[in-house]
């Protein structure tokens, strides 16, 4: 089955109820911070249910075991993307401009992957495939006597097999997903920029730096440039006419925007559950040590 058909079956949602479902999986982590004991691609159960997944068609069933680790990957993985963005920020400010791009852009790669993970998706490669792991697809549609009857829909998990997802392929989900999600948390002027992306152009300065032989983006190769505009991005002062590849510290404010993102969804599930405040609050210490904790100002 083709990627885009795959792509296709990615379902609608909306925040407020996954938020709601979320509040019944969460746990403490102890100490704040501390990576997950193993993969979800560890899972055994899942590793039982992947045998019922056909190439050409999505595969459904009761697998809830997963729904708490799929959040605590999530978190792990903004804590991560939290660490690479105050890197990316003290490289642009101590002069090495180019190269933050590149960091940015790792930075910018986590973040997503958390967002996949607090809209109820992940992404696990088992058996050298990767499939999509979706804990809160639509329910299946039940009649009005059925709810006349107190009988409520059910929640399966649903099960995709990508085979091997690339880059450029998971920027594409990110872009359905915003497409398709309802989150009235997020700044919609924001969410329309990234929707519009060519989706080459998230890792064009990345890739462009990594692998081709004759290309540095500035002249900062071999002394440090200095430039406080270039990481010093407010939010407010994004739009369409300077956000684009083709400025030099596009890959830095397009992290900036995605960290924003996904900070936003476990701080909104913060407000209503107490249990994550250490995790948020290691967040936010872990930008200001970095002394760039006002990435998390709108």
């Amino acid at each position: 089955m083709s990627f885009d058909t795959h792509l296709g079956r990615i379902d609608k949602r909306k925040w407020e109820s996954i938020k709601s479902n979320w509040y019944s999986y969460l746990s403490i982590i102890d100490p704040p911070g501390t990576a997950p004991n193993y993969e979800i691609s560890d899972s055994i159960l899942l590793r039982e249910e992947i045998n019922n997944v056909k190439d050409s068609g999505e595969f459904k069933c009761d697998l809830v075991e997963i729904r708490k680790d799929i959040f605590r990957e999530g978190i792990f993985l903004l804590h991560k993307a939290a660490n690479v963005t105050g890197v990316t920020y003290s490289s642009a400010t101590n002069g090495f401009l180019s190269w933050s791009n590149s960091s940015a852009y790792q930075s910018s790669f986590f973040a997503v992957k958390s967002i996949f993970c607090f809209c109820g998706m992940t992404f696990p490669k088992i058996n050298g495939i990767d499939y999509l792991v979706d804990i809160w697809p639509q329910t299946e549609p039940i009649s009005n006597n059925q709810l006349k009857k107190g009988i409520q829909p059910i929640q399966k998990t649903k099960i995709l097999k990508f085979k091997n997802l690339n880059h450029y392929q998971y920027w594409r989900i990110f872009q359905r997903l915003l497409t398709i999600m309802d989150i009235s948390i997020w700044n919609d002027d924001l969410v329309e920029l990234l929707k519009i992306i060519n989706p080459l152009d998230f890792g064009k300065q990345r890739n462009s730096l990594h692998y081709q032989n004759n290309y540095w983006l500035l002249t900062d190769l071999f002394q440090k440039m200095y430039d406080d505009s270039f990481s010093e991005i407010k939010i407010s002062d994004i739009n369409i006419s300077n956000f684009e590849v083709s400025v030099s510290n596009f890959s830095v404010v397009l992290s900036r925007i995605i960290f924003l993102l996904a900070f936003l969804l476990v701080n909104d599930i913060n407000q209503n559950a107490p249990i994550l405040n250490d995790e948020v609050a290691l967040i936010v210490r872990s930008l200001r040590n970095f002394g760039c904790d006002s990435y998390l100002e709108i």
